[in-house]
């Protein structure tokens, strides 16, 4: 099922607060931001709060330590989250570990590598394509679909959390052959945040073949093979 990483987790002694996503759950109809940066940062941190005042309040005895995972979307958010938190701290939460699988970290190098291919000439024939264009785009707006791909990626690039330089070290998982979340996000992230000092590993998913569904499995068993090394 779709929680069970996170009973997974509970089983082995950790303490797990899973985000619900805005437009998902209670806030179900709202508009969902799929990669935007603050509100998929303020989802998490506001959730590690009040998760943390609750454990407080029902004298649950925990550690200091705050272990971050996220797989896709999820690694993306938790990006966000991490970037949020180290710019803006909130009181009693610092991250103890990080590992982020197959994230869309870089989201113009991601776009640009699922849109590759996607303006076939030709597709529209004859009568069909004169037919849009004289009814759809005037003669001296024929340059507006450059134009606007153009706006689109210039608003992605304000939503990337990939070119900061985390305190923490970052370990990025991946697999080669994902056409889900293309690796070149992760590589791109990796190249950014070490050229910029951080301390950052790219650990490429071993499965056969290496797709987004195949190296779920993977990158959970090294997240717990990670987590557990840094428990105290």
């Amino acid at each position: 099922s779709e929680d069970s990483v996170e009973i997974g987790l509970a089983s082995l002694g950790y303490i797990v607060f899973s985000a619900d996503y805005v437009g998902y759950g209670s806030s179900l109809g709202q508009s969902h931001p799929y990669l935007l940066k603050q509100p998929s940062a303020d989802v998490v941190l506001d959730l590690l709060q009040a998760g943390k005042k609750l454990l407080q309040e029902s004298n649950i005895e925990t550690t200091s330590q705050l272990f971050m995972t996220g797989y896709s979307q999820g690694g993306y958010v938790t990006m966000a989250a991490l970037k949020e938190l180290q710019e803006n701290p909130r009181e009693g939460l610092l991250a103890t570990g990080v590992v982020l699988g197959a994230g869309p970290y870089d989201v113009n190098t991601t776009l640009d590598v699922l849109t590759r291919g996607i303006n076939v000439p030709n597709i529209f024939e004859g009568l069909v394509i004169d037919y849009i264009m004289d009814r759809l785009v005037p003669s001296n707006e024929i340059t507006f679909e450059s134009t606007i791909l153009q706006r689109f990626f210039d608003e992605d690039r304000q939503d990337d959390v990939h070119n900061w330089r985390p305190d923490i070290a970052i370990k990025l998982f991946h697999g080669e052959d994902d056409r889900t979340v293309p690796i070149e996000s992760a590589v791109s992230t990796f190249n950014v945040m070490k050229n910029l000092g951080a301390d950052i590993e790219l650990i490429r998913c071993s499965a056969s073949p290496s797709n987004h569904r195949n190296c779920i499995l993977p990158y959970v068993e090294y997240m717990l093979s990670y987590f557990d090394g840094l428990r105290s």
